[in-house]
C-alpha cells in the first residue's frame, strides 16, 4: 500500500469542484495524483515516472451500501469533528467501512459539485458535511488506510495544479 499510494496526502479543492489528490512519497511507480473533475464526473489516476493515466467513472458506486449514520466525534487539528461511517460490500464480496471526518467551521464545498461522484459514497458524505474531510479511513479485512490531516488552509490555488498535462482527457 505504501509503494502505491504513499505515506501522505496533499488534497487539493477548488470553487468549481474539481479537486486533485496528491500521494507523497509513493514508489517510483506508485499513483502521483489522482483529479476529479465535476463536469466529467471521473476521477483520473496519474503515475510516477509514467504517461498512464486510467480513469473511473465516479457516477457508479463500486460499493453496495450495507448501512451508514453518524459515529463518535473524534478531535483532529485540536477540532472538534463529527464523523460518518458507511459500510459496504465490494463487488468481491469484501466487507468495507469508511470512515468521514469534518469540522464545521472548515471552509465550506459546495455539494451540489459532487453528486456525480457516488463511488465511495463521496456525494453522501459532502451533502452532509459541506466541507472538506479531515480524516479519512478505508478499512477491510486485509487493511486499514488513513489519512489524517496536519494542516488545513484556505488559500488560492494556481489553475495548474488541476491539469492534466498533454492530454485532453
Amino acid at each position: 500500500m505504501n509503494d502505491k499510494y504513499g505515506d501522505s496526502l496533499l488534497m487539493y479543492y477548488s470553487k468549481n469542484g474539481n479537486f486533485r489528490r496528491v500521494h507523497l512519497n509513493s514508489s517510483e511507480f506508485g499513483i502521483d495524483s489522482q483529479y476529479y473533475f465535476a463536469n466529467k464526473a471521473k476521477l483520473y489516476f496519474t503515475y510516477k515516472n509514467s504517461f498512464l493515466v486510467d480513469s473511473l467513472n465516479t457516477k457508479e458506486n463500486s460499493l453496495k451500501l450495507l448501512s451508514e449514520g453518524k459515529i463518535k466525534n473524534q478531535k483532529i487539528l485540536d477540532l472538534d469533528c463529527q464523523c460518518y461511517e458507511f459500510k459496504a460490500i465490494s463487488k468481491y464480496e469484501q466487507k468495507v467501512i469508511l470512515n468521514y471526518c469534518y469540522n464545521t467551521e472548515s471552509p465550506k464545498i459546495n455539494p451540489k459539485f459532487y453528486s456525480n461522484h457516488k463511488d465511495f459514497f463521496l456525494n453522501k458524505y459532502f451533502e452532509l458535511a459541506k466541507r472538506p474531510y479531515l480524516k479519512f479511513s478505508l478499512e477491510t479485512e486485509e487493511f486499514k488506510l488513513t489519512y489524517l490531516a496536519t494542516e488545513l488552509t484556505e488559500k488560492k490555488i494556481e489553475k495548474k495544479k488541476f491539469e492534466l498535462n498533454e492530454v485532453n482527457y
